[in-house]
């Protein structure tokens, strides 16, 4: 499969295909196709046991697959578009925009972590990264510590090729005088784990042993959703882009603008960026009364 995709996405696709698969052959048609009264048929059934977003990565994955496999994908009738905007319209899709995890929240979370330990020092600096550098769970655990270069006042990280990028790209982190910084956090980590010149940068730890495989993406959510429920919030309402929308929506706050932004997010548009910001609570209400009671006074001595 094409390498740019994030290894997370290619499972997925790679499981949707599959199972696409085993439709048609269960249905008598010789091999998986493009044609879209097939796929339609295909969603449909599957629109029976899950909902719209597994509808939608499904569709996604097998418009991937197709192009892969050399089959040309054409629906002139607009059968998919149809099919889905019908999904949309019967099951009132309304996402829930999840929150994001600022600083100090993150401070609380980091909190949480023993003071001392490999786990707790490798965890740390896996969220500090990921929350530093923007990054999506897949590209946290991909990071390897060949990718890692560390100058005196920065931290140089190559990320590999991901959804948002095709070509690897390089980021820096500098040193500052923060708890939340991601200099010192990797800095102590690469100090505990003896200098290691390659593997993984969050390799799984067993009976305190370090292994030479990375820790799943999912084992990052994991760890997001139980420090989250220590500080006492709903894991529910923080998602997979909780930390990405953080760093973006503080630097947002701190009036960066959205070039500045993306060179963080790594976003090729503002429009790509805009639903990882957040308004303060209130803010936008404040500036319009404020600007309210500068061109005209209080609304109630308006007749």
């Amino acid at each position: 499969m094409d390498q740019a995709l994030a290894p997370s996405t290619r499972t997925r696709y790679l499981a949707s295909w599959r199972r696409y698969e085993a439709w048609c052959a269960a249905k008598g048609i010789e091999k998986p196709n493009s044609d879209p009264k097939t796929i339609t048929l295909f969603l449909t059934e599957r629109s029976a046991k899950v909902g719209q977003s597994a509808l939608e990565q499904d569709l996604a994955a097998i418009h991937f697959m197709c192009a892969m496999n050399g089959l040309e994908f054409k629906d002139p009738r607009n059968y998919l578009r149809r099919f889905m905007r019908g999904i949309r319209r019967e099951r009132g899709h309304d996402p829930k925009r999840k929150r994001m995890i600022a600083p100090v929240l993150l401070g609380q979370m980091l909190d949480h972590l023993p003071e001392n330990g490999p786990k707790a020092s490798r965890d740390r600096a896996a969220l500090l990264i990921g929350f530093s550098l923007a990054l999506r769970r897949s590209e946290i655990v991909a990071i390897g510590w060949d990718d890692i270069v560390f100058e005196d006042a920065h931290l140089i990280v190559r990320l590999k090729p991901s959804k948002n990028h095709s070509d690897a790209v390089f980021q820096w982190i500098p040193k500052v005088p923060s708890s939340l910084c991601a200099f010192n956090a990797m800095e102590h980590w690469y100090q505990l784990s003896n200098r290691p010149i390659d593997g993984p940068c969050f390799p799984a730890i067993r009976d305190g042993k370090i292994q030479k495989r990375a820790v799943s993406d999912r084992y990052i959510n994991r760890l997001v959703k139980r420090l989250l429920l220590l500080c006492d919030k709903v894991p529910q309402e923080f998602g997979a882009h909780s930390l990405r929308s953080g760093i973006a929506t503080t630097a947002h706050w701190e009036g960066l603008s959205d070039a500045d932004i993306r060179k963080i997010t790594r976003h090729k548009s503002t429009g790509g960026l805009l639903p990882y910001l957040q308004p303060k609570d209130g803010l936008l209400h404040e500036q319009i009364f404020r600007s309210f009671d500068n061109e005209g006074g209080r609304a109630g001595s308006r007749k």
